[in-house]
């Protein structure tokens, strides 16, 4: 860590950078700059790090790079929090995974003992959320693993845990259902003291109410809240990457091309962290994109099929291409039920208004009244609604 602060002081000093300038700038004091350089008062608080590396680096990979040192040697508990915090909401996941594992193994260092005993409640939570964002559970399996897994009743952890499961049921497309959960969340939000963690925990709550927002159709809410996230301050490259997923979607029946720009904004920004591709939110808005194009029936070059679902992938050739390996795939999918959306597929492809109130209804269940517009789209035309 020492060796860390001595490579920042030194890119200061060869910018000839003023530290009293760079305090007034990044709102921090020069005292607690100085002394967190010199390693005067110990190690330098994550967050007041963070704030500098961004000042004084201005290409992205070296401020991930500095980060990331900082994140691997850090060895406060308050530190390890923060870091944790961070690792989430800027898709650090493979870093959050590293630091789990240094705070979990076991060991005869006694200080760091006592900063595992610090934060093991804490480590619980976001192993649990990386099991999601790393694509390895999502859904049921995602919702047996935590009512198995014992979680404190502190607020931050109640804040984790809360969103977590607003995750889980926003893929098992149980929209409504996510309403209770984001209560919860935000009342203990309002129970965390002010600080680097609760502007975390805030953003990833700010994140669930986005979608929340826009499954309700209440799209000119969702693209507030969107916005809120995008104008913040903070660096949070994921929950902003999100955001601007989410805001594409808020325009996918108003705008399609306006929607495209959205989530190529959301993807690219998700390319500029570690092992985008690894993860569910990468996933995820490639697969909304590939929906956009399909449904719309534009680009359809630019689809990445290596990110397509079965569903779209049976929509795509039944329109544009394989029709006869299109039905196959949907008599597949039928074994297992279909969903909502592939129901809207089906009565799309066949004009079929029955299968089109099936799906209408699905939705409605669901509580995505946004996407319940694709099955009420034919229904109008057909003069059955």
């Amino acid at each position: 860590m020492r060796d860390l602060m001595k490579e920042l002081n030194n890119t200061i000093q060869s910018m000839n950078m003023s530290v009293r300038k760079i305090a007034k700038e990044i709102n921090v004091s020069r005292t607690t700059i100085s002394n967190g350089l010199d390693f005067k008062t110990g190690e330098m608080k994550f967050d007041v790090y963070e704030k500098l590396v961004h000042h004084v680096y201005k290409d992205p990979l070296k401020q991930i790079k500095m980060i990331r040192s900082f994140i691997e040697n850090c060895s406060t508990s308050m530190n390890v929090r923060k870091a944790l915090s961070y690792s989430q909401v800027a898709g650090e996941y493979k870093v959050m995974e590293s630091l789990i594992k240094r705070y979990s193994e076991k060991t005869k260092d006694e200080e760091l003992k006592k900063v595992q005993n610090d934060v093991r409640k804490y480590l619980s939570v976001y192993n649990l959320y990386n099991h999601r964002n790393m694509d390895r559970k999502r859904g049921q399996e995602l919702l047996d693993i935590i009512y198995e897994t014992r979680v404190s009743s502190d607020p931050e952890c109640q804040v984790l845990l809360n969103t977590l499961l607003m995750a889980a049921e926003y893929d098992k497309q149980r929209y409504s259902a996510m309403s209770s959960y984001a209560e919860a969340a935000e009342a203990y939000i309002a129970k965390m003291d002010n600080g680097y963690v609760k502007d975390c925990l805030r953003m990833q709550y700010l994140e669930r109410i986005a979608y929340t927002q826009l499954h309700a159709n209440e799209v000119d809410n969702c693209r507030a809240t969107c916005h809120e996230i995008i104008n913040s301050e903070l660096n949070f490259t994921v929950i902003k990457a999100t955001a601007y997923c989410c805001l594409g979607e808020s325009y996918i029946f108003e705008n399609p091309l306006m929607a495209e720009k959205y989530i190529l904004k959301a993807i690219q920004c998700l390319e500029g962290t570690s092992s985008p591709k690894g993860t569910q939110k990468y996933s995820s808005f490639k697969t909304t994109l590939a929906f956009l194009y399909i449904e719309f029936g534009f680009n359809l070059n630019n689809i990445d099929f290596e990110f397509i679902s079965d569903g779209d992938l049976a929509y795509y050739e039944c329109l544009y291409g394989d029709k006869q390996n299109g039905y196959r795939i949907f008599e597949r999918l039928k074994e297992k039920g279909l969903s909502a959306f592939q129901m809207y597929y089906l009565s799309r492809i066949e004009n079929d208004t029955m299968m089109a109130r099936k799906s209408l209804e699905e939705f409605e269940k669901t509580g995505s009244l946004i996407y319940a517009q694709l099955p009420k789209r034919i229904l109008i035309t057909e003069g059955v609604l």
